[in-house]
């Protein structure tokens, strides 16, 4: 597993999805993310729940450089992750936020 430290972008986003959908969600996101962790820069991306609202998830990316999250931007699989927060979201727009660790 990777530590937060070895990456100098870390990429969070805040997901609402419906209840119903949430397996779904699951499913998709299972071999997303190893398909997300295989790509060149990326030192680790997970999946929170968060516990007092079951319809709210976290994604959590660490990108080795900017040039890294550049590139995931610009995938497929970015594409696809976007497109099945659309679909299984409860709203267009999901709370991005990217931050630059500074050492």
């Amino acid at each position: 597993m990777s530590e937060i430290t070895s990456a100098s972008i870390v990429s969070t986003a805040k997901v609402r999805v419906h209840p119903a959908r949430k397996r779904e969600l699951f499913v998709t996101l299972s071999s997303l993310l190893d398909l997300i962790k295989s790509e060149d820069g990326c030192c680790g991306y997970r999946c929170f729940e968060d516990l007092k609202s079951d319809d709210t998830f976290l994604l959590l990316g660490e990108w080795e450089s900017p040039s890294a999250w550049d590139r995931h931007t610009h995938s497929e699989n970015f594409t696809v992750l976007m497109g099945t927060l659309g679909v299984l979201g409860k709203r267009e727009r999901h709370d991005f936020n990217v931050s630059t660790l500074i050492r």
